[in-house]
């Protein structure tokens, strides 16, 4: 993967004259990341703030069912688990995670709160992370984060929420076409 975004820093063209298979949005991670600083050292602190960004929604998606001591344990069990099965970091995973978690905290918050949100703008971030996982790994984005998205528009049509499932697919189509256009 860094090979593919020091192919983008020298100016060619990926796909074309280097070959991975992985999304473009993932190789764009990696050439900021190594722009910001050669070598492996800004991919690091890119990695960091990923993840320092998605143990807070980890943290705030716990602290909508339990306490705060709670939601530390949750948190650091997460982590746990998560990292031991992982092998030497700049995954596909590692940098899918930071999507999937903004769009969980949105989605949990949506369900377990149920007051009036603005569909339209919530749904335009959850779209935004659902294309960035696309653009990254399309089965992460349609498993991790299209399911929940498609379990949340039942539960409206379910509630015979019509004008809030227009409201949350059209801002979710915004979102994603943003990202991917």
């Amino acid at each position: 993967f860094k090979l593919m975004g020091q192919v983008i820093l020298h100016d060619k063209t990926p796909y074309v004259d280097f070959f991975d298979h992985k999304g473009p949005m993932l190789y764009c991670i990696e050439a900021f990341g190594q722009w910001i600083i050669p070598d492996r050292n800004g991919l690091f602190l890119l990695a960091v703030i990923s993840l320092t960004i998605s143990i807070i929604c980890w943290y705030y998606i716990a602290r909508l069912f339990t306490n705060p001591i709670k939601s530390y344990i949750v948190v650091l069990l997460t982590l746990i688990t998560y990292y031991f099965y992982s092998e030497y970091g700049n995954l596909t995973e590692d940098w899918n995670i930071l999507f999937i978690s903004i769009a969980y905290y949105i989605i949990t918050s949506l369900v377990k709160s149920r007051h009036n949100w603005n569909f339209v703008i919530n749904g335009g971030i959850v779209g935004l992370c659902l294309a960035c996982s696309f653009l990254i790994r399309p089965n992460d984005a349609v498993a991790f984060i299209g399911a929940p998205i498609v379990g949340t528009l039942i539960w409206f049509l379910k509630d015979k929420n019509y004008i809030k499932s227009a409201k949350w697919i059209g801002g979710i189509a915004i979102g994603f076409i943003f990202i991917v256009a």
